[in-house]
């Protein structure tokens, strides 16, 4: 009786001993997993914050280009979300009307555009390391799978499924889901500099690099690597039929035009555009493409046609006229919140 007590015992302390070193195996991974997960978060936020330094030093005092924001120039021409479009208007009217003569002219417009693109374009590097990071977690691995997205998605709409969005924001999300499949890896996945590629194309350096070179390799007749004038001229002639996408880098028409802009780029000059020329050119930040959107918003509400606007002639556009609130409606259609 004794010795089966004994066993008993016995069993019953290895069986203790056994749950024990099972607890403590459990503690273990979980504390393995969670210095994983701390680890790759750091390594993360100081890879953002290295190519964040990178991106911003780049472009600095580079001819054309402003720099980028820091934060307290971003919160001064930064316009809050609240209140009407005309009301939105008229504060973006008051701070871009330098010299406060109660008129917009040209190139008043023009630098205020200018601003706002390059706030947008800052704001959307900086915002791009945080979104990388909320959507990482499922599992936290250094990748964003498109599950990932479009469980952000569903969220931002208020919805669990994709049963439960409407018609049009379902269609916003099979072009979302299509542009993330042309983007992401083999196993449809993105890193942080592709998911910036996905989200704000205009802000990718990458993007901008592809597009350029393209370009390049595309018009480069003698293969030296740069595009003479005779070369950029092809994009204004009817029998080469430009791309839609070389259309948008050089959206010029007349050949009077493309060998002013030739000149105007050439920074050499060496009677050559190099690729960091066109580079800086293709930026959205450059000035050409803020002057451009000015004339044009000129035309469109001068309605006396006295060269400048009034904030009535603005409001009566408010449409159009919403870049000058917020430079994302220069890029992305009103359903895409990316």
């Amino acid at each position: 009786m004794e010795s089966t007590s004994l066993v008993i015992s016995v069993k019953e302390t290895q069986h203790n001993q056994y749950q024990a070193m099972a607890a403590m195996k459990s503690r273990r991974v979980f504390i393995l997993y969670i210095i994983f997960v701390v680890y790759v978060t750091v390594v993360m936020l100081f890879i953002a914050s290295m190519l964040f330094r990178s991106a911003t030093s780049k472009n600095d005092g580079v001819k054309g280009l402003p720099r980028y924001m820091n934060e307290e120039e971003v919160g001064m021409v930064k316009i809050r979300g609240d209140g009407t479009l005309n009301e939105q208007l008229k504060i973006a009217f008051e701070k871009s009307d330098d010299n406060n003569d109660g008129y917009l002219e040209e190139q008043e417009l023009a630098d205020w555009i200018q601003t706002k693109v390059s706030e947008h374009i800052t704001v959307g590097v900086k915002e791009n390391f945080k979104v990388f990071l909320k959507l990482d977690k499922n599992p936290k691995d250094g990748w964003v799978s498109l599950a990932e997205y479009v469980a952000l998605f569903l969220s931002s709409r208020g919805a669990k499924t994709e049963k439960e969005l409407k018609r049009e924001v379902k269609e916003q999300l099979m072009r979302e889901k299509a542009e993330f499949f042309e983007i992401a890896n083999e196993q449809n996945r993105l890193t942080i500099d592709e998911l910036l590629r996905f989200r704000h194309p205009e802000s990718s350096h990458a993007m901008i690099l592809e597009r350029v070179t393209q370009l390049i390799d595309t018009l480069d007749q003698d293969g030296d690597g740069a595009l003479s004038e005779e070369e950029l001229l092809l994009l204004c002639d009817p029998a080469y039929r430009p791309s839609d996408e070389e259309t948008a880098l050089f959206p010029v028409k007349s050949k009077q035009q493309m060998k002013a802009l030739h000149t105007q780029l050439d920074l050499n000059p060496d009677k050559q555009l190099d690729q960091h020329e066109i580079l800086v050119f293709v930026d959205p930040r450059h000035g050409y493409h803020a002057t451009s959107d000015a004339r044009r918003l000129l035309q469109l509400a001068d309605a006396d046609g006295d060269g400048a606007l009034t904030l009535t002639e603005v409001q009566r556009h408010a449409r159009p006229f919403r870049v000058i609130v917020d430079a994302r409606h220069k890029f992305h259609q009103p359903e895409d919140r990316r």
